[in-house]
């Protein structure tokens, strides 16, 4: 897609239509980048997302009213170049650095708002904690942004930042867990277990899911007042390609956890084909290991998640917790 941009701003009869899959955070990032490339070139650009239930007719209405743009802008089309190099705020502040720390509600919302409603919730949501980081201080030139998940999109955060600003501080990703720690409970429990009947659900999913309680709505709480034990995960066990996370599967069989909650961050397209496609073949190896894949989405009802969450507890409740 970016190239069809870059071919697209070189030739000046051309305008660009892209047609974006739903749900595909890495469309979503390309068909940012395009449109910021072709739009600085001086030409047209629409985007239409794509998926099974899309209504063709509205398509072809919206595809009318581009081409009717265009043959307006045929006789006074021009290439004004449109120069984007604005510079941090306070130029002369002595500069600062920091890791970033807990996510707030507030850079959910900002992250949905100012950066993009299709990508990641979690690489989302760390945007709009440095966008928010950045606005309080704005000598902030260096940050440090822990990458549970490798070969993913935090690379974009960059231009994310920058989409929202005007520029982006230097953001370092560090792949090592110990950035991460901050988030981690000491407890690795919470909850009292009464009795033998006592439910234990562990938690998982990448670490900023399953640790941060904004981007959970507050699951571990919520668990606890209705009488559960939850099981943290090793957040060393987190940080891999393979998000199946076969190796917290197994602590979590050893632990006698009753149910897993598989803690999924919308957009995220490794986490529905590898954590949903895997599902099957999962039940097979840990078959005394329920898992529920509750997919957190911002503009999602929580509602709606708690209450999948009270039907597994009734069925658990209900069947006496684990098969014998």
């Amino acid at each position: 897609m970016i190239r069809s941009a870059s071919f697209v701003a070189d030739h000046a009869h051309l305008n660009m239509v892209a047609l974006q899959s739903f749900g595909c955070s890495f469309d979503a990032i390309n068909t940012m980048w395009a449109q910021s490339i072709v739009e600085a070139s001086g030409h047209l650009f629409a985007s239409y997302k794509i998926d099974e239930i899309v209504d063709t007719t509205h398509l072809r209405i919206r595809l009318r009213t581009l081409a009717d743009a265009i043959d307006e802008r045929k006789h006074r089309f021009h290439k004004d170049a449109i120069s984007r190099t604005p510079t941090p705020p306070n130029s002369f502040a002595p500069e600062s650095s920091m890791t970033i720390g807990r996510i707030e509600r507030e850079d959910i919302d900002v992250g949905r708002i100012e950066v993009s409603q299709d990508i990641c919730t979690t690489v989302s949501s760390l945007a709009g904690c440095i966008i928010r980081c950045c606005r309080k201080d704005p000598s902030l030139r260096r940050i440090i942004v822990p990458t549970p998940c490798k070969a993913c999109l935090f690379d974009a955060l960059p231009a994310l930042v920058q989409k929202s600003l005007g520029f982006s501080p230097e953001i370092i990703l560090a792949e090592d867990s110990g950035q991460l720690c901050a988030s981690e409970p000491s407890d690795k429990t919470t909850g009292r277990l009464s009795s033998s009947s006592s439910i234990k659900i562990g938690l998982l999913g990448n670490p900023f899911m399953v640790f941060e309680p904004e981007m959970n709505d507050h699951v571990a709480e919520f668990l606890t007042s209705q009488g559960c034990v939850v099981v943290f995960p090793e957040i060393h066990r987190l940080i891999t390609d393979d998000i199946r996370y076969i190796d917290q599967l197994e602590r979590f069989v050893d632990q006698l956890v009753d149910h897993v909650l598989y803690i999924q961050s919308f957009g995220c397209l490794k986490g529905h084909i590898d954590s949903r496609g895997a599902l099957r073949t999962l039940e097979k190896e840990f078959p005394h290991l329920p898992i529920t894949v509750l997919d957190y989405d911002p503009n999602a009802s929580m509602l709606n998640r708690m209450n999948r969450i009270l039907l597994v507890l009734a069925a658990l409740k209900t069947s006496g917790k684990r098969a014998s």
